[in-house]
This record gives structure tokens, sequence and C-alpha cells, in this order.
């Protein structure tokens, strides 16, 4: 930033403005056609040490070579170009690149439109039109703001609130396992925060969001808690692998949640004895995956109590995305939702309620306590508790839901109420092994369940 030589064409308000906010180690000239506005140009700006430093002015038209050279333009100086006529604009943009070979160059344009005949990108170039959309469009949306002309001109910042009920209330960095974009900051009660994976976030703290656009628009939806964004807050492509039941489903989902489109994944590419579960995780998330959807597998009695291991759990598990098995139950008129409270139940439980409320489908919510000789008196009143917290968690989103504790071995219980529902949504997370005395319910659902079957991963709320 030290010692740079910047050349500012127009003395307007914009031109003045840009000269007088250029950093201090800068030397600054102002090229302007009319005296009348280089009058009004200082003639003095503030050094690095505070002392006042001259701002060179040169009369003349900048469309003119001549007048460029006696302003000093050359290919080590930062240009901007912004007067109040495009067609100067444009001719200056276009003798700065091919004539002077300037890198460093802003232009104002009324748009986009044929600026690669200049050798310009469009980060380049200043629309006035977007500039002030976004700002009002900022002013307008107290939950969200977003960034101008960064990057690549497209936007890779964007602050978002998060609200009463979002379901990353209450949980750290390291549950969401952010993979294409990351929280840079956290501001909380006037106070700025540098987070890490153990920083947790809170209703109210306004969050600083970095990554690509397109994953930044769901990402933030879903950090704030606002409106459906499922499967978005993963990817926006349903990725399916099966038989024609199987893409029927597939097709149904499409159309009734917010995903863009479909595609049919490579098997080789998922399997787990020939891929690494990072290799399966990064196919998916190169295609902006969102959702597998598989079809249902059966899952043999060794797998199931942890002697082997099951090759669909393992790619299941490698794809941290939801996976939905599907069992040809489609339209989701009534989804149950089973959670534990040894689980991060509310994110889990964003997506039933998000799911829901895209399928317009009746949302119950179950816990089942084993029996009271298996548990402690504690523990039992927890997982009683769980449904009235995730039924609060639902009502803040808009929707009601049904309540059911039962008691009793959960695989079995599940599958009771299951026959009752076209869709059970369950977690499921790589710490869990199966074994006879301590089964993963997940893993024998999988198998056998009377109807679809949406695992949802832990710890991976976002990409």
């Amino acid at each position: 930033m030290a010692n740079r030589k910047a050349i500012v064409v127009g003395a307007g308000r914009v031109g003045r403005r840009v000269a007088s906010d250029l950093p201090r180690s800068w030397t600054v000239t102002v090229i302007d056609s009319s005296e009348k506005r280089l009058e009004l140009v200082p003639a003095t700006r503030p050094g690095v040490d505070g002392k006042p430093v001259a701002v060179k002015k040169v009369l003349g038209d900048a469309s003119s070579k001549l007048v460029l050279e006696r302003a000093g333009v050359d290919s080590s100086c930062v240009l901007a170009i912004v007067t109040g006529d495009t067609v100067v604009n444009r001719e200056v943009a276009r003798l700065a690149r091919q004539a002077f070979g300037v890198e460093d160059l802003v232009v104002k344009l009324p748009s986009e439109a044929g600026i690669a005949e200049l050798g310009l990108l469009p980060d380049e170039v200043i629309q006035s039109h977007s500039g002030t959309a976004a700002l009002a469009t900022n002013r307008l949306c107290a939950n969200e703001t977003r960034a101008v002309a960064l990057g690549m001109g497209q936007g890779e910042l964007r602050q978002v609130t998060v609200l009463e009920g979002s379901p990353v209330d209450g949980r750290t960095l390291a549950d969401l396992s952010p993979n294409r974009w990351l929280i840079a900051a956290v501001y909380r009660a006037g106070e700025l925060i540098v987070p890490h994976g153990q920083t947790t976030i809170h209703a109210h703290d306004r969050v600083l969001l970095v990554g690509q656009p397109d994953v930044l628009d769901g990402v933030g939806e879903f950090i704030r808690g606002s409106r459906p964004v499922f499967p978005n807050q993963y990817g926006s492509v349903i990725g399916t692998l099966g038989d024609a039941q199987t893409q029927d489903e597939a097709a149904w989902v499409l159309d009734h949640t917010c995903a863009n489109s479909l595609m049919a994944l490579d098997s080789a590419a998922l399997h787990p004895t020939r891929r690494s579960a990072e290799e399966i995780a990064t196919y998916l998330d190169d295609n902006d995956v969102g959702i597998v959807v598989l079809n249902p597998s059966p899952v043999t009695l060794l797998a199931r109590i942890g002697i082997t291991r099951s090759s669909r759990m393992d790619m299941i598990l490698a794809a941290r995305v939801p996976v939905l098995i599907a069992r040809d139950s489609a339209p989701y008129e009534k989804v149950l939702l089973a959670v534990s409270g040894d689980q991060q139940s509310d994110i889990i439980a964003s997506v039933a309620i998000d799911v829901a409320r895209q399928a317009g489908a009746q949302l119950t919510i179950m816990t089942v306590t084993p029996p009271v000789f298996a548990e402690g008196e504690a523990e039992q009143l927890e997982q009683r508790e769980l449904p009235n917290r995730l039924a609060r968690l639902a009502r803040m989103h808009g929707i009601e839901v049904k309540k059911v504790v039962d008691q009793g071995n959960p695989i079995e219980r599940i599958r009771h109420h299951a026959k009752d529902f076209d869709l059970v949504v369950v977690g499921t997370s790589a710490a869990r092994r199966s074994t006879l005395l301590t089964p993963d319910v997940s893993l024998y659902l999988l198998h056998d369940t009377p109807c679809s079957l949406l695992l949802v991963p832990w710890n991976a709320a976002g990409r």
C-alpha cells in the first residue's frame, strides 16, 4: 500500500471523495476538463505524518493520450476513472490498458456490457445503480447485509443476524462443519469476536460469512433461521443412485424443496471400499450435492451387531450430507422426527422442520425412553422434555407439531410408529458403532423401516 501513485479522472463529487479517501501514503493526481471542478479539489491532503501533501491537478480531456502522459499515467499507477461521461470513461479505460499497460484500475460505467473489448474484468467496473441498489437492500433487510464488489465482484461477504429459533443458536462452529464457507467474525453486544472451532453462536449475534455467493445464499438463510432452505445449506443438487422408484421419489423431493436439480451419481465414486471417506465427501461437494437419494439395501446381521462393517452405512457417513432411503412413500404428508438426548437434536430437528414446511406435512416429534432400570431418572426427564423443546423451535418457524414420548427399545418403537408415517427423520453419526449391547438405531432403521428414511448427519449443518 505504501508510496503508490494514484490518478483520479474526474473532479466531480465521486472523484473528490476518492481522492480524499485514498491511503495517506499515496500521491494523488486529479484530471478534469473543467477548471471550476478542479478548483473544488483541495490543494492538499493529509500525509502519513499528518503534514499536508500537495494534490496535483491536471486540466484537460483525459481521453487524450497527451493529457494522460502529462498527468504521469504509466503501468505502475492506480487509476480511478469516475467522470460523468460514459464515452470518456470507456476511452480512458481503453487507453490506460492498451497504451499505458495500467493493471490496477476501476472505471465507472452504466453496465458491464462490452467491457471485454476494453480488456477489463467485471470487478474493475463500478455501476452506480448496483451500488445504490445494494445500499438500499441492506438498509431494508435488517437481518442481512451483502458486501459489494469484493473478490471477483460477486460479493463473497455476507453479514447475517441470527434470529430466535435459528438451528445454529447454541451450536459451536465445530458443530456446523463448514466446508465451502466459514464464519470470519461474530459481533455480539457491541463487541467483535474472532471465532474458532469452539465459539458458540447465539441468537441476536451478527455473523460475517465468507464463501462462494451461491453457497452463501443457502447458508445465510440457514443461519438466520427464517425461511425454508433445505437442502441448500448442504448443496443445491439432489444426487440419485438407484432404480426408477428412487428416481421418482427424488423428483418429488426436487419439486417440494429448494433444490435446483437432479444428478445421477457415479456409484464407483461413492463406493467406500474403493474410495476414502474424504474422496466421497469431495465428490459430492464438487458437484454441490445437498442430499443423496438411495434405494433400500439390506444390512447383514454381522454388520448390525458390529462384527463387520456395513458398506452402505460407511458411504452414508462419508457423504456428510443428508441421505434419503427412498421406499416409495412420497408425497410426505406425515413426517416423524425421532431424536434422543445424546444427539445434536436441534440440527436434526431443523432439517425435519424445513422438510415438513416445504412439503406441507404434519410433523410429529418422538423420543423413546429406555426402561427406568436402564437409565437414571435425570436421563428419563431429559428425554421426556426434548420433544417440548423441539416443539418450541418448530413454533418459532411457524409450524405446530405433535409430540410422542414412548418407552422401550428405540428401534422397535420407532418402527412401530413409522408405519403411520410417510417419512422418518433420524440422526446419524460416525461416532457411533453398532454393537450387540449398544445398537446404532440409524443402522437398524436403514435396514428395515416401513416408510422412507432421511438420515441427517449430526455435525454437518453446512458445507
